[in-house]
């Protein structure tokens, strides 16, 4: 059995990711993309403003591009502690799974001290951490 939580770190974006998500919404439009309009990529290819209005943000957006590089949204480094609601006491040797856009998904057990191990991404990732009462992840 496992226990599901959603987190999400917001409003965090580098002027340059705001500004390629802004581009990309204000120009996906029916008349823009019928034109075969988009922006160009790192390797000279018109990339579709349709296909870039995907995207969960700017950082994905320079991504795609080609333009990762030019990304400058704060990154964490950061883990979690697992404690008891009860008593908050760390609960070690916890089974857990976290998945997040730009770290994927990461398994492991907390250690004596009831943490994860770190996990590294931009600020505006989002994902959700799965808390296992049994022994292994499913």
């Amino acid at each position: 059995m496992a226990e599901v939580f959603n987190f999400h770190k917001d409003n965090m974006d580098c002027w340059n990711c705001e500004f390629m998500e802004f581009i990309v919404n204000r120009f996906n439009t029916p008349f823009f993309n019928n034109a075969g309009s988009g922006l160009l990529n790192s390797e000279n290819t018109i990339i579709p403003f349709s296909e870039l209005a995907n995207s969960n943000d700017g950082c994905e957006i320079n991504s795609k591009l080609g333009y990762s590089d030019h990304c400058k949204c704060p990154e964490f480094n950061q883990r979690f502690q697992i404690v008891d609601e009860d008593t908050g006491n760390p609960i070690a040797g916890m089974s857990y799974e976290i998945i997040t856009r730009s770290d994927g998904i990461t398994t492991g057990i907390t250690d004596d001290d009831g943490f994860t191990q770190k996990i590294h991404g931009k600020m505006q990732d989002t994902g959700e951490i799965k808390i296992y009462y049994d022994s292994d992840p499913k």
